[in-house]
């Protein structure tokens, strides 16, 4: 999980987007662990459905991006989004696949994180 981690961070805290079946969305990179109450709640809220919190809170899904949001939103809320991104570690915990989480539908994007086609915006 640790090494995980460490592929996330140099993404944290900047603008970026990534190319999901040739389209192209704002992503917000998540460090879940150090998100506040306030912000899990939203996330829960606007991204997630039953099925999904339970496999985030059974650490079977690692959330970590959203999806078509602005870069810096103040609040998630009564915003249109992509959908939540997810390191599914019920597959494999060392090099998880990428599932997107939208709507209640789940669909796999990417055999590992570092396959995902993410660019640093200016």
């Amino acid at each position: 999980m640790e090494a995980i981690k460490k592929r996330l961070h140099p993404y944290l805290g900047k603008d970026l987007t990534i190319v999901i079946d040739d389209e192209i969305e704002n992503l917000i990179m998540l460090d879940w662990d150090a998100l506040s109450s306030g912000d899990l709640t939203d996330i829960y809220e606007y991204f997630m459905d039953d099925d999904c919190i339970d496999k985030v809170e059974n650490e079977e899904w690692l959330p970590i991006g959203l999806l078509g949001l602005t870069h810096s939103p103040d609040s998630y809320a009564e915003m249109s989004h992509g959908g939540l991104l997810l390191l599914d570690l019920g597959v494999d915990e060392e090099n998880p696949p990428v599932i997107r989480f939208y709507e209640s539908e789940e669909a796999a994007i990417a055999k590992e994180f570092g396959a995902l086609q993410i660019t640093v915006m200016k």
